[in-house]
């Protein structure tokens, strides 16, 4: 009976452990040449007070970008994107983050480049884990983006190449 009680208890701890459900998405701006983003710059919001922009950045960096973060007085020179930020919180015994949206610019043009996000209830998850997530999901598309584009453009120069031979091993008349 203590081993049923106990085992009821565990399962009852681990549902509720598990229960949280989030989704993570993410999308590069068709046309968008995404080689090209390197360097980044997470804007600060005025009321953020949990140092969301520098965790941000900080992941970037982990995902082998270059970021830093700050004011937009602050932006760089050298900036190929800038990543805003909105984050969305909810109280329930403890506060908890339960959305949070990335929306990628070109520094030079104001123009869309990239989005990812996450929503949902994540009353098991940390900010950091959030905001991991959220950035891992950014950078795999924006790899396999790049991945796709290297791709295409190896196929096209060897199919120029292949023509090219073509026409030279073609006899005269």
């Amino acid at each position: 009976m203590v081993k049923r009680l106990a085992f009821a208890f565990a399962l009852t701890l681990a549902a509720l452990n598990f229960s949280g459900c989030s989704s993570y998405y993410a999308a590069v701006q068709p046309g968008t040449d995404i080689a090209r983003y390197h360097v980044f710059f997470v804007k600060e919001n005025l009321d953020d007070n949990r140092g969301i922009a520098a965790r941000i950045a900080a992941s970037l960096r982990d995902h082998g970008f270059q970021a830093t973060s700050g004011p937009m007085t602050m932006l760089p020179g050298s900036a190929d994107g800038i990543v805003d930020f909105q984050d969305q919180w909810s109280w329930d015994i403890t506060t908890h983050i339960v959305g949070l949206a990335l929306h990628v610019t070109d520094a030079h043009n104001q123009a869309p480049v990239a989005m990812a996000g996450f929503g949902g209830s994540t009353s098991t998850a940390s900010l950091d884990d959030a905001i991991d997530q959220t950035v891992e999901k950014l950078t795999h598309t924006i790899n396999v983006t790049k991945a796709a584009l290297d791709k295409a453009m190896e196929k096209m120069k060897a199919d120029q190449e292949k023509a090219k031979a073509n026409k030279t091993a073609a006899p005269a008349k």
